[in-house]
């Protein structure tokens, strides 16, 4: 039984580590998508005041614009990764659900802005205290 338990595991994890590239970096925009609607959700109000961040209850404005800024550069490397992503697949019908035709001379790009993406995100968890 045990042998049939880590078998199926392996599968998943061959299943999952092999999906197409595109799959991986929809994913990586996708999750990037989900934090960054909620930091702007949290902080739009103290964040539409900057560079003061001078709205009543705002107690250190300091804190509150390395917030905003981390959370503006987060749309800015999202925005750049789509971007990419968008060129990399850019066959008929990519942007409306059709199947991704790989330019496989750009995929290093797309590493790029997915990797600055993922980085950029991590940092702006640790100003946003997520």
């Amino acid at each position: 039984m045990r042998k049939k338990t880590v078998l199926v595991v392996l599968i998943c994890l061959c299943f999952a580590a092999c999906q197409p590239y595109e799959k991986q970096a929809r994913d990586s925009v996708a999750a990037a998508k989900g934090f960054i609607e909620q930091a702007q959700a949290n902080h739009g109000d103290e964040c539409r005041a900057v560079p003061q961040c001078s709205l009543p209850g705002v107690v250190d404005a300091g804190k509150c614009v390395k917030i905003c800024a981390a959370i503006n550069q987060a749309v800015a490397a999202q925005n750049l990764a789509i971007d990419a992503l968008d060129l990399y697949c850019a066959g008929t019908g990519w942007q409306t659900g059709g199947a991704c035709t790989p330019n496989k001379e750009l995929e290093p790009r797309v590493r790029a802005a997915i990797s600055n993406l993922d980085r950029i995100i991590k940092d702006a968890k640790g100003a946003v205290g997520k």
